[in-house]
């Protein structure tokens, strides 16, 4: 059957007429070279594109993907005819690298936390202590202008008694004018009643003339 199959072979690659057969040595075909074989190449391409991955990741991130790592690392372990010891000391050293990198970190970030921490509580403290004068200015304006309005209520009150003082004098004034002008008009009432009833001759009117004159002269 193998001579029939390789000269059907040469056969389809040649065309219509057949060429003399030549016979060539066979390799001895081995199942389970040929599968670990297999195996070994997707192992290979497993480690190369895990190890793509773990170099593609941030250092601040290494932790992250250690989880998943590892289960690959273990799958690959399950292929129980290839030692991967190697592979498996390697990232076991570099994950210890990693953890110990992420501490280092923690205790220079909790050290920069406690430095920040103080100069925060430093400058809360300056701007409490300027919230704390600021305050007080604003204490003293207040307090002066209480006391300012109190000043101007208490001239206020002043006032108002003056405007009382000076209503109850006007008034007093008015009735004295009242006064002086009912006197007035009734002097002139008695004037032109003694002028209506008493004749003037011509002496009594030297004399009045007389008198006049003086009291143009003074």
């Amino acid at each position: 059957m193998g001579p029939n199959l390789l000269a059907t072979t040469s056969s389809i690659g040649m065309g219509c007429k057949a060429k003399p057969l030549r016979y060539t040595a066979l390799s001895v075909f081995e199942g389970e070279r040929f599968v670990l074989n297999y195996i070994k190449v997707f192992l290979q391409k497993m480690w190369s594109d895990l190890l793509v991955k773990i170099l593609k990741t941030l250092v601040d991130f290494i932790s992250f993907i250690k989880d998943d790592v590892l289960f690959v690392l273990e799958s690959m372990k399950s292929f129980q005819h290839f030692d991967i010891s190697k592979v498996e000391k390697l990232l076991n050293a570099f994950f210890a690298k990693a953890t110990a990198y992420e501490e280092t970190g923690s205790s220079s970030s909790d050290k920069l936390s406690k430095v920040l921490l103080e100069r925060q509580l430093k400058e809360a403290n300056s701007r409490h202590q300027d919230a704390q004068v600021k305050k007080s200015e604003e204490i003293s304006k207040i307090q002066s202008t209480i006391d300012e309005l109190e000043r101007i209520k208490n001239k206020l009150m002043d006032l108002k008694e003056q405007r009382m003082n000076l209503c109850a004098a006007l008034k007093g004034q008015k009735q004295f004018l009242h006064n002086a002008k009912t006197e007035v008009y009734e002097i002139e009432v008695e004037i032109a009643t003694l002028e209506n009833i008493i004749p003037l001759n011509d002496k009594a009117v030297e004399n009045l003339e007389f008198s006049r004159t003086n009291l143009d002269v003074l």
